[in-house]
């Protein structure tokens, strides 16, 4: 990787963390919590603003107690679910997605399919922002990839999926497929915590290592944060990340995103999200150190001196 590459990592996180659409994503997930905070959280619910349309996915109760393996596409076709086929090409014509997110997605397809050919039309006018937390995030994100087939972006804005401490979706056949439609994969915008474990939950307890990340993640501590798009650095970022962290270990305990990326702005706006580096420091070097440290994979400096001495 080059200098730039690293620059920019930290560069574009702080772009993200002082720009609305990040804040109003938490923002409608919020809502969304407390229009009735007893009761069992809804699939999602849809909030309109002048030219802004947001469609929040909430986490079902017991969601991430669900099957933690893969289901193949060639497996949902079988049982006569084909709305993910499209993602199919002639190199990978069988995928896999995470089995829970998927169950929770065909259980809620009537009404899944209502917003989507709402959002179709409302596309043309409005910025549409798709969140969820948690396994909601991971629905919102299979969600998104099906509105975007039935969206033409030449005569419609093109829709951000933003999710907060969400579980990967699927294999790296499933990120191939993804990355066939060139302008898609930017329209992903993962949020993760390393004090948050729902990100690897799946990972932590997949022994066959088959999930890969698509699209950005803004990969946050409390350091800083950085953005990454390289599916094995974000892999082995949240496997670390995970390893070194002992706080909040049960997936059920929602971590507070919200109050994150308000500290995670103030850095950025006071410039004092990166950490002190020596001047006659290689700039690569340095870059490497200060984004490391920003995502909490460096928390102490022996750490960091060990991995100056190999590069």
């Amino acid at each position: 990787m080059t200098h730039n590459q690293f620059s920019s990592g930290l560069e574009s996180a702080n772009l993200v963390v002082t720009s609305d659409p990040v804040h109003q994503a938490w923002s409608a997930i919020e809502k969304q919590k407390q229009i009735n905070p007893n009761a069992e959280p809804t699939l999602c619910n849809v909030t309109q603003e002048s030219n802004l349309t947001i469609i929040a996915f909430g986490t079902p109760l017991g969601s991430l107690l669900e099957e933690e393996g893969l289901v193949s596409s060639s497996a949902l076709k079988a049982d006569n679910f084909t709305d993910f086929e499209f993602l199919g090409t002639k190199s990978n014509k069988s995928f896999s997605i995470n089995q829970a997110a998927i169950k929770l997605f065909r259980a809620n397809y009537d009404e899944l399919n209502r917003k989507k050919t709402k959002l179709i039309e409302l596309s043309k006018t409005s910025l549409v922002i798709i969140t969820g937390r948690s396994m909601g995030g991971s629905v919102a994100t299979l969600f998104t990839l099906w509105l975007l087939k039935g969206l033409d972006l030449l005569k419609t804005k093109r829709p951000l999926c933003i999710t907060f401490g969400s579980p990967l979706v699927g294999d790296e056949h499933l990120r191939q497929c993804v990355l066939q439609f060139t302008t898609w994969k930017s329209c992903f915008l993962h949020v993760a915590s390393n004090q948050d474990p729902t990100p690897k939950h799946f990972l932590t307890r997949n022994t066959s290592g088959a999930y890969k990340p698509f699209g950005t993640f803004l990969l946050c501590s409390s350091s800083g944060c950085a953005c990454s798009e390289d599916p094995d650095l974000i892999l082995e970022q949240l496997v670390t990340t995970n390893s070194q962290s002992a706080q909040n270990q049960d997936p059920n305990i929602e971590f507070r995103y919200g109050q994150a990326l308000e500290d995670l702005k103030h850095k950025a706006l006071c410039k004092s999200s990166s950490q002190s580096i020596e001047r006659e420091r290689d700039p690569l070097q340095a870059s490497i150190v200060t984004q490391l440290l920003a995502i909490g994979v460096l928390a102490q400096v022996a750490e960091f001196q060990c991995i100056l001495m190999i590069i």
